[in-house]
């Protein structure tokens, strides 16, 4: 059996479009078997003051401590949808808040406790994962599969793939491998302040070329030019990337639609797709899988797309992240994949099972310059936890019974605060160049105007560039806004602070990852008991 574990915003709705995807998987890799979802609700939207109908809303299974909780229209629509996808069969299990709360209340997650609010992900995939893990432990061979809400499994459903995944789990298995990360395509998984600049390099240089060329001439294919950049660049999506020279240096294009398509087609789509930079939707450095096939090569790049073949994994190890500033830091399934690989032994691969990430409607990525910061303190606590590896802090044996060597956690801080003040850096450089670039459009823009180019003077190319001014004016407001540019304010950070937290989050990491293993099991909706009965079983160490 399958069963697959989603976080979901239940407001937004972006994970409706997964489960449709989950009911045609269902109907066309049958060798998957009955696949059954674990869905762990962590809602967006603050309390609301309205007054629902609190009848209507207990017909539909709201929980008592959500009735005045995120806007009952939208509750209302979550449920109804996912009535219409369990219509058609598919399995599908419910994590209310209130049992989130009552089961951490109870140590089901170690020392783990809830927030106000919506939870981070650090926290919510701990859940989750513990959740999956209990019901995995119900089946015999049971796999788990842990995946983002705003994936669709599209390139799983086309009639080359079918089959692929079950096909592959055989696979994994006689090679005897716990965990398979697999790449996700299409928006990178980054906060979408973190590829802007790359995009907006490469839309000034597709007006340049498109400025020389007539509006009916074919739009040239470059796909080939593209394999190689992205081959020479492997983040050539990133804006702040340290592994290689800026791969804003070396062009992405547009590739066409068709064989057929016409500049002008191509400036529409250009132009149209400015907007949807600040949402996370990127216009081309979108991410391909070009390598095509993995021969299983070891990895800890874990991200929102992981199977893992020996669940017993997702019980003994939380997703950890330490608390700086207030926040949670990103990152955290990085550092579950480092320690699983040094506490449980556990063979990680990365493989390819197609899926691409859908950042548009409901799945739409924030722009706050808070995430960048969470981003980047959670960058370097992985370039900090890899030196302390390195330098072998704990005894890999015998971790959960001793303490970090205090030389190696010396220099695992050291490595922290390298890597943040290069990070912040490249951040600050990269957003005064993001304005510069808007500052370029707006001039080539207001000059094609004077000109009576043919941006600005046919009727849905007019339109086209009309759509590119208004996504800059307010790409233009949002950065000078932040303050970052001529100050420090948006992305102050307090070096002296930062270092304690990461000390503590090393220091108790023995601490934390022992309450978690050997908490009990108190699960309001385990199998076999009453919507409020709580069972207690031991947790295989």
């Amino acid at each position: 059996m399958l069963i697959i574990g989603i976080i979901v915003d239940p407001v937004h709705g972006a994970a409706l479009r997964l489960l449709e995807d989950i009911v045609r998987l269902e109907q066309l890799d049958p060798a998957l078997g009955p696949l059954h979802v674990v869905l762990l609700e962590n809602p967006s939207e603050p309390l609301s003051e309205a007054k629902p109908d609190e009848r209507r809303l207990h017909l539909c299974g709201v929980p008592d401590a959500l009735i005045n909780g995120p806007a009952a229209e939208a509750w209302e629509r979550w449920r109804h949808n996912l009535g219409q996808v369990r219509a058609h069969g598919l399995r599908v299990e419910c994590i209310s808040r209130a049992t989130q709360q009552a089961d951490a209340s109870a140590g089901f997650f170690g020392r783990m406790s809830l927030e106000a609010g919506r939870q981070p992900i650090a926290i919510a995939r701990t859940m989750l994962q513990r959740y999956v893990a209990m019901r995995c432990l119900e089946v015999s061979g049971a796999v788990a599969w842990i995946l983002d809400e705003d994936l669709r499994l599209t390139p799983l459903l086309t009639r080359n793939e079918q089959g692929k995944l079950s096909g592959l789990i055989h696979e994994l298995r006689g090679h005897n491998v716990d965990v398979a990360i697999s790449p996700i395509l299409g928006a990178p998984p980054l906060p979408a302040r973190s590829s802007i600049r790359v995009n907006l390099t490469d839309v000034l240089r597709h007006l340049e070329r498109m400025a020389e060329l007539s509006p009916s001439d074919r739009w040239p294919d470059h796909r080939n030019d593209n394999a190689r950049v992205r081959a020479q660049f492997p983040d050539y999506y990133y804006d702040f990337t340290h592994a290689h020279e800026d791969a804003a240096n070396a062009p992405i294009w547009l590739e066409p639609l068709h064989a057929d398509e016409r500049v002008s087609e191509a400036f529409q789509r250009l132009c149209l797709g400015v907007e949807g930079l600040r949402f996370g939707q990127p216009i081309t450095r979108g991410i391909h899988d070009d390598e095509g096939e993995h021969p299983l090569e070891p990895t800890l790049a874990r991200g929102g797309n992981t199977l893992v073949l020996t669940p017993r994994v997702l019980n003994e190890i939380p997703n950890l992240a330490p608390r700086i500033a207030g926040r949670i830091t990103r990152r955290s399934d990085m550092v579950w994949a480092r320690l699983a690989a040094l506490v449980g032994n556990v063979r990680i691969v990365r493989v390819s099972i197609p899926v691409v990430q859908d950042r548009s409607g409901p799945g739409i990525s924030g722009f706050e310059t808070a995430k960048l910061l969470d981003d980047l303190r959670g960058s370097a606590l992985i370039a900090a936890m890899d030196k302390a590896f390195e330098l072998r802090a704990w005894h890999k044996e015998r971790i959960l019974v001793t303490r970090p060597s205090p030389a190696a956690v010396q220099a695992a801080l050291d490595a922290y605060e390298a890597h943040r003040t290069r990070r912040l850096h490249a951040i600050r450089e990269s957003e005064i160049k993001v304005l510069a670039l808007v500052s370029r459009l707006h001039d080539r823009l207001k000059l094609w105007t004077q000109e009576h180019h043919w941006f600005v003077e046919s009727g849905n190319a007019r339109l086209a560039a009309g759509a590119l001014q208004r996504a800059l004016q307010t790409l233009e407001a949002e950065y000078e806004v932040a303050g970052t540019l001529r100050g420090e304010h948006a992305f102050a950070c307090c070096p002296e602070d930062e270092r304690e937290a990461i000390w503590m989050f090393l220091e108790c990491l023995l601490t934390e990852l022992v309450a978690f293993r050997s908490a009990g099991q108190p699960w309001t909706g385990a199998r076999g008991g009453g919507a409020n009965s709580l069972q207690t079983v031991a947790i295989s160490r």
